[in-house]
């Protein structure tokens, strides 16, 4: 992931399967992303997107210069997806999730 200007990245995935490409849509969008392309192989995928940046923490020094943003904390990719011949759907479907009830520490000798 590298800034091409303020706000926006380029993403390159060289001989990457849509698996990596989805899961990485997941994670900047903060929602599931479910392939239903099809497509199988690798593939070298560039994706430019609009990032929101996160805010970096306050200086307790008001005379020192401001801190640089953090990471990207979400992505606008859908000009990026459209580009790559792709299209992003929102709609409802079953999704897989795991439920913890509870959990309990299991003491372990020393």
């Amino acid at each position: 992931m590298r800034m091409i200007d303020p706000g926006t990245v380029r993403v390159t995935m060289p001989r990457s399967g849509i698996a990596v490409l989805t899961e990485f849509l997941t994670h900047m969008t903060h929602r599931p992303v479910l392939d239903e392309t099809g497509l199988i192989g690798e593939y070298d995928i560039e994706l430019d997107g609009k990032v929101a940046m996160a805010e970096p923490l306050p200086s307790d020094n008001p005379s020192a210069p401001p801190p640089p943003p953090g990471p990207p904390t979400s992505m606008d990719v859908s000009k990026g997806v459209q580009a790559l011949g792709l299209r992003l759907e929102a709609r409802r479907a079953p999704v897989e999730f795991l439920v913890v009830e509870s959990a309990e520490k299991v003491p372990v000798r020393n």
